[in-house]
Parts: structure tokens; sequence; C-alpha cells
């Protein structure tokens, strides 16, 4: 009995393996590119430059901490319709779409960062010229909106990523603003073409106003840009610590 008792004391305990959480993928989307430049600064900084660098700092923040995948809409300065960027999003299974932009307004003295999520309707005048300005590309391409959109909108407030984009868009306002020590102009709805067939949470940030003096010429300073690309990278992290991924397989890479 007390050879028996002794061998079970002895005998090696094996640990359970827990199961390997899933990886989150995140797709940035950097706005604008190739003959689409977006706004230009009184500093002649250009938004599709700007945009590319901030999320190819926060791509590779992100690849850094060894817990997330990341994937650029595009990687050189190059066009990229605008409804193909969420659909990239939509094939490689993401877990969050988001598009890196910065504002621009005939007021100069407008600063301040401010977060989107879709919705059929923009917040006010002033987002409804924000909004023709950033879907100016896809009108270019000829192509008619029809009742595609309008069939993906109808259906969209019923979608639980809907509410989703709405959550994330207030935590990455809340989380840039005291991140950075700077202004948060709020969180607004629109209906920006980039975002329309996300079937992800999704957003759009509007880093800054280029066409402000002052936060052009920060924008132009390596410090400042790596300091928003802090942000914004804690912002997708404490997101998706929140916020789990569902176990699905993606086999896709990094592609910066």
């Amino acid at each position: 009995m007390i050879i028996t008792l002794l061998l079970i004391a002895l005998a090696p305990t094996f640990a359970v393996p827990s199961p390997t959480a899933p990886i989150p993928l995140v797709v940035i989307d950097p706005g604008h590119g190739g003959k689409q430049t977006g706004a230009i600064g009184p500093c002649n900084l250009k938004e599709k430059d700007l945009t590319l660098e901030i999320s190819t700092r926060v791509a590779r923040m992100l690849h850094t901490t060894g817990k997330v995948k990341v994937l650029l809409t595009r990687t050189t300065d190059r066009d990229v319709e605008l409804d193909h960027r969420s659909e990239l999003a939509n094939q490689v299974g993401a877990s969050l779409f988001l598009s890196i932009h910065a504002n621009a307004s005939k007021d100069s003295s407008r600063h301040g960062v401010e977060t989107y999520f879709l919705s059929h309707t923009s917040s006010n005048r002033r987002i409804a010229r924000t909004v023709s300005r950033e879907n100016r590309a896809f009108r270019k391409t000829g192509r008619k909106k029809g009742n595609t959109v309008s069939q993906i909108l109808s259906r969209m407030e019923q979608n639980s990523n809907h509410q989703q984009s709405q959550q994330v868009a207030i935590h990455f306002e809340d989380h840039i603003k005291k991140s950075m020590s700077i202004k948060g102009r709020g969180v607004f709805q629109a209906p920006f073409m980039v975002l329309l067939k996300a079937r992800m949470p999704a957003l759009l940030v509007e880093m800054g106003f280029i066409t402000n003096t002052r936060e052009c010429r920060r924008f132009k300073q390596d410090q400042y840009q790596e300091q928003m690309a802090q942000a914004l990278t804690s912002g997708i992290l404490s997101y998706l610590a929140n916020n789990p991924s569902p176990e699905k397989p993606t086999t896709a890479s990094n592609n910066y």
C-alpha cells in the first residue's frame, strides 16, 4: 500500500495545454495614393504621403508586439479603388478595418482629431463636405452607386458590426486625444465609400487638419509622426484586448 501511494506521488503530472488564441488581423488603409493626392497643407505636405508614413509606422509597431497580423491596403504611392480597400479586409477575415486620413477645411483655424463610422447620412453640412472630398476618387471611376449602395446601407444598421463600429470610433476618439493631448472634435457618422463594404468593425480617423498651419508643421516632424502612430497602435491593441477575435483561420501575412 505504501509503495502504491509513493508511486502515485512520484508520477509525473501533465498540464493540459490551453488552446492557442487566434492572432487577430488588422487591415490598415493609408488614405488616397497615386493620382488621388488628398489635401495639401500650407507646409506643402500631401495627405497621401502622410497617411502612408503613419500607417507604415503603425503596422511595424503592431508587428513588433507579436500579437497582431497587419495588412496595408497600399504600401507604395499608388491608386487603390475605395471599395477594394474594405473588400481586401473582407477577403482576409480582418478583425478591424482602420482608414487613416488627414482633414482639411477652408477655415484654417480648425484643428484636432475626428473619428467616423459608416451611416446613411452625414452628421452635419461640414461633415458632408468632408465626405464629398474623400469620396471623390470613387466618383471619378465613373461607376454608378445604384441600388447596390442603397441595399448595403439599408442592411447596415441591422448589422452588429455597425454598432461595434460606433463603439470603436468612440474608443479611438477618446484614446487618441488623451494619448496625444490634442483636441478631440468628436465622433461622427457619414457615408464614406471606403467603409461601405466592410464586414467587420470599421472606422475612419482624421488625425488632424493638414490645412491648419500648426498641425501641418507637426505632421512633418518625425517625433510627432511617431507619437501619432503610437497612439493609433495602442488604440488598436486596447480595442482588440477587450474584443477578442473569433476563431477563424487566416493565411494572410504582413505586407509592409
